[in-house]
């Protein structure tokens, strides 16, 4: 529950912007209606009465100079790309930033040395222990599908593992499931979080 300051009240999250945690997003509308209103009216003093019809004719110059040219906006771009790498980047940044947002992905957590090289050993011993056939496949906990891979969940125990499909094992990476030894985590149809139907 967040509380927004438009309505005085606790809200769901999911009636909130990522961006905009202080505004649910029905005041974020209303917020910005009120706005633009108020731009019109101190514009409307300034702008000659023919405005509207002024903008259209340059629009429509704007359309007509660039079929004319075809592919110059895309060069442009190719140019600006070449000049700006450090404004493309961020810019890139800023979008993978967005999207983990949206879809409520964690930031990557930086493994000590000392966890990397426990991660090391125990998938070299899962992989003898695949090798010499200690260990057999399994099909995904989740969709039953046949090609599934083992997931560790504790690293100090090689051997313990989950399978999951390559899609499952991602998203349980990042928190969307929850599910170990084939316990589904609420929902009836768990082969859905994988993509494929539930047997």
């Amino acid at each position: 529950m967040l509380w927004c300051r438009g309505c005085q009240d606790s809200l769901d999250e999911a009636l909130f912007y990522p961006s905009s945690p202080s505004l649910c997003k029905a005041c974020c509308k209303e917020y910005q209606r009120a706005y633009r209103e108020k731009k019109r009216e101190e514009l409307a003093p300034t702008r000659p009465a023919d405005w509207k019809k002024k903008t259209a004719d340059r629009a429509a110059y704007r359309r007509a100079w660039l079929a004319a040219r075809p592919g110059y906006s895309t060069r442009k771009k190719e140019e600006w790309l070449k000049k700006n790498p450090e404004k493309l980047r961020q810019r890139e940044a800023k979008k993978y930033q967005n999207w983990k947002a949206r879809n409520g992905i964690p930031d990557r957590v930086e493994l000590t040395p000392e966890e990397r090289e426990l991660r090391r050993a125990c998938r070299t011993i899962w992989r003898t222990a695949r090798k010499r056939g200690k260990v057999l496949p399994q099909a995904c906990a989740h969709c039953g599908a046949a090609e599934a891979e083992g997931h560790h969940e504790d690293y100090t125990r090689p051997l313990d593992v989950i399978w999951l499909c390559s899609l499952a094992t991602f998203r349980s990476t990042i928190g969307w499931l929850g599910v170990r030894d084939g316990e589904q985590d609420g929902g009836s149809d768990t082969g859905s979080l994988c993509g494929q139907a539930s047997d």
